[in-house]
């Protein structure tokens, strides 16, 4: 077949899509179908195929990774998480100057938006 006689199948041939199928074959997704089942909050309903997959979501629930600033009680699923919050106290991290002006941040993403939005970056 040929591309032009391809291209008039094409237009002739319906779409097949999820959309357009019976409601019937197409049912909403139940939540709860693998076996490991998050029960860490009531209103959560993700389930797991693997138990280690539950064991890394359970931890957003009890977020065992406090912060040790004083009076802060920010706490955190990973190290990475509470690493990047330690960050707006000034802790383990440099600070990054914008080369266009007088600003400085406590994050390099931060750097980053502000000189797109402030000074046109587009790095």
């Amino acid at each position: 077949m040929d591309a032009e006689m391809y291209a008039q199948e094409a237009v002739r041939t319906p779409l097949h899509t999820a959309a357009a199928l019976p409601l019937e074959s197409n049912p909403p997704q139940q939540p709860h179908q693998l076996p490991f089942i998050c029960t860490g909050d009531p209103n959560c309903t993700r389930s797991y195929e693997k138990k280690h997959e539950l064991n890394r979501h359970m931890r957003k629930h009890s977020k065992p990774c406090a912060c040790t600033v004083e009076n802060c009680t920010a706490r955190f699923a990973d190290k990475k998480g509470l690493d990047r919050h330690k960050a707006t106290h000034g802790i383990g991290r440099d600070e990054f100057d914008c080369p266009g002006c007088t600003e400085t941040f406590t994050r390099a993403d931060n750097l980053y938006r502000h000189r797109q939005k402030q000074h046109q970056f587009m790095g």
